[in-house]
């Protein structure tokens, strides 16, 4: 696991920073555009086994809430409604099926030229799974006040069409 001082080093704003424009945001490290690196399968492992680590949870978390006094903002993750945000005006918790979740980052793998079989996808998708909601630290669970949403049939589109028409008619 890493050491404090160099969770430190990697989270001082001179290293690290969010940057969003033009629509777009941007994960900068050391003045370098990490963010297409962020998705990646590795890093994608390796996020869900740091994230046990509860100090650099909590650097992490103090650092998403200094962004949200900067601007409003629309986060996602799986624990942005239960732990990030618990107090957030809207939350939402996406699911779909094992075999749709693994489809979906099966596809997302191959545009960054990772090419993984459906059974090495499910897989992984399903050791996440069970790392992230076993985790002693913020574990994945549905979070207080959340709409629920089964994605498994639906488009992006029509999850974002859906989220609207909810905001909409509560607010």
């Amino acid at each position: 696991m890493p050491k404090e001082q160099d969770i430190d080093e990697i989270m001082d704003v001179h290293f690290f920073a969010y940057h969003y424009s033009n629509e777009k945001e941007k994960i900068m490290f050391n003045g370098e555009d990490i963010t297409p690196l962020l998705k990646s399968s590795t890093i994608d492992k390796a996020a869900s086994i740091v994230s046990m680590h509860m100090y650099v949870r909590q650097k992490l978390l103090d650092y998403q809430r200094h962004i949200a006094t900067q601007k409003s903002l629309v986060a996602d993750g799986r624990d942005t409604g239960s732990i990030v945000f618990p107090h957030a005006d809207f939350k939402f918790f996406l699911t779909a099926s094992l075999q749709e979740r693994a489809a979906r980052w099966q596809k997302d793998q191959e545009k960054r030229g990772a090419v993984f079989s459906k059974e090495q996808a499910m897989q992984t998708v399903n050791e996440r799974d069970m790392r992230d909601s076993q985790r002693e630290a913020a574990p994945l669970v549905v979070p207080g006040g959340a709409i629920v949403i089964d994605s498994t049939d639906l488009t992006i589109d029509e999850v974002v069409e859906k989220m609207i028409g909810i905001v909409k008619s509560l607010h």
